[in-house]
Order: structure tokens, then C-alpha cells, then sequence
């Protein structure tokens, strides 16, 4: 019996330093690394300061009657060294560790601060890009309606998640937009008289939306879309189609298709296009 409790405590200690050591190395690793690390740069500065006072007592010492060298014209030097101008000397290097050691932990912490904070941007710009994805999802769900009131609702929301982020999502939204222009024929349906004024409803504002984000001087903006390819090639336009003063300095394709509406282009600029 004495045996087997003795094997259980041995066991038992054993589990206990194990633990101990494992949660030692989470502090030092996973765990505030940043009061960790100000911590270690404490003790190395405690350190420090105690190098620094052993080996001015070890080669220079505390009074004028310790020897510290023992070549002779170093022995002298220091038999010169009164004990008041020792201890004042260190007096100075006192003062001039800690502040040395407070600057190094301060930069050592600033740093710290920074890569957590730098690492806290690129995870919150990770999620943001996300939930964009998953909005840009639900707006394309919309243009797949058949009611103007949510091809509304879906062309403003894409208009929305390109303007927060135009270098991402600009010319995806533009794709987007021209190809539910070129499939609004395919909505047309004959035994549905009305099915062409809504048709007429939701190209107008996919064309105003269009204008916003390329007329004018929109094109020095960082939401302009003056710059991105516009394939609206086979379309058909039951709707005015308003595009005065607008800028596309990309291509600009509407070969093939057919306006029931009067076209508006004073003062447009097409760089490359093809009708």
C-alpha cells in the first residue's frame, strides 16, 4: 500500500511540474505577450544594473582603500578615486541604466503595440472584406427578381460596397451592372404589357448610377468608375439612355444593340470605343 502511494504522489508531482512547465511556456508565447515582454525587459534591466555594480566594484571599487588592478599605474589611478567620488560616479551610472533600460522596454512595448495593432487592422479589413463578399452575393440575389423595386435595391446596394471599396470591387460591380443591362431583354414578356416599363424602370437607374460614378470631374475620385470596362455590346435599351458629360477613359462597347430611347452624349469622352 505504502508503495502504490508512493508511485501515486510520484505521479501526481510529476503531472503537477508538467503543468506548471506548460503553463510557464504559454505565458512566454500565447499569452499577453505584451506585458510579457515588458516584464522580461524589467528583469534584463535589473540585470543590467547589477552587472554594472558588480564590476565597478569588482575593477574600481567602493572606496579608495579597495585595490581593483594589478598593473601599477592602474592600481594608483584607482587608489586616487576618494569614496565619496566613487560613490558618486555610481550615482551616475545609476542614473544612467534606468533610463536607458525604461527607454529600451518603452521601444520594445511601442513595437509590440504596433504589430498587435497592425495585425488587429488587417483581421477587422479581413471581416469588412467579408461581409462585403456576402452583401455583394445577396445584391446579384436581387438583380434576379423579377420587380423593379429590388433591381432598384440591388444596383444601389453594388453601388454602396464599390464605393467602400473601390480597388476591390469597382469593376466587378461595373460586370455586374452590364450584364443585368444586356439580360433585360431577355425579361421582356410578351403577355405581360407592363413587363417592359419595369424593365424601362430598372435600366434607368442602373443608367443613373452609372452617371453618378462617371460624370463630371468624378474621374479624379477614388469611387469613379471612369476608368473601368463598360461591355454593354447586344443590349436593349428601353430606357433614355443619359450620359452627358461622362468619362470613360477604358473600352465602351454597345455594338449590336438596339436604343428605343433617345441617346444623351454632349460632352461624353469615349477613349476607346465600338459601336
Amino acid at each position: 500500500m505504502s508503495e502504490r502511494r508512493s508511485i501515486r504522489v510520484k505521479t501526481a508531482v510529476q503531472n503537477a511540474v508538467t503543468r506548471t512547465g506548460k503553463h510557464v511556456l504559454n505565458l512566454f508565447t500565447y499569452r499577453k505577450p505584451l506585458l510579457v515582454a515588458v516584464f522580461l525587459n524589467i528583469l534584463f534591466g535589473i540585470g543590467i544594473l547589477l552587472l554594472s555594480f558588480y564590476l565597478w566594484k569588482r575593477f574600481f571599487g567602493l572606496s579608495s582603500g579597495e585595490a581593483c588592478f594589478d598593473i601599477d599605474g592602474l592600481r594608483e589611478l584607482c587608489h586616487t578615486l576618494e569614496s565619496t567620488y566613487s560613490e558618486k560616479i555610481f550615482e551616475i551610472l545609476v542614473s544612467a541604466t534606468l533610463p536607458t533600460v525604461a527607454g529600451v522596454a518603452g521601444i520594445v512595448y511601442l513595437t509590440i503595440a504596433y504589430r498587435k495593432r497592425l495585425q488587429e487592422e488587417r483581421t477587422e479589413e479581413a471581416d469588412e472584406i467579408s461581409r462585403l463578399e456576402d452583401k455583394f452575393v445577396k445584391s446579384v440575389e436581387l438583380l434576379s427578381r423579377n420587380t423593379a423595386m429590388d433591381h432598384i435595391a440591388g444596383l444601389n446596394s453594388l453601388a454602396s460596397i464599390a464605393d467602400k471599396k473601390p480597388e476591390l470591387f469597382n469593376q466587378r460591380v461595373v460586370d455586374t451592372i452590364c450584364s443585368f443591362l444586356r439580360a433585360s431583354r431577355l425579361r421582356v414578356d410578351p403577355y405581360k404589357p407592363n413587363s417592359k416599363k419595369e424593365i424601362e424602370i430598372s435600366q434607368t437607374a442602373a443608367i443613373g448610377i452609372i452617371r453618378k460614378h462617371t460624370a463630371g470631374n468624378i474621374e479624379n475620385k477614388s469611387n469613379s468608375w471612369s476608368f473601368c470596362n463598360f461591355y454593354l455590346q447586344q443590349s436593349e435599351f428601353f430606357c433614355p439612355l443619359h450620359l452627358k458629360e461622362c468619362h470613360f477613359n477604358s473600352r465602351f462597347e454597345v455594338w449590336g444593340s438596339t436604343f428605343h430611347r433617345a441617346v444623351y452624349a454632349n460632352g461624353t469622352y469615349f477613349k476607346k470605343t465600338k459601336y
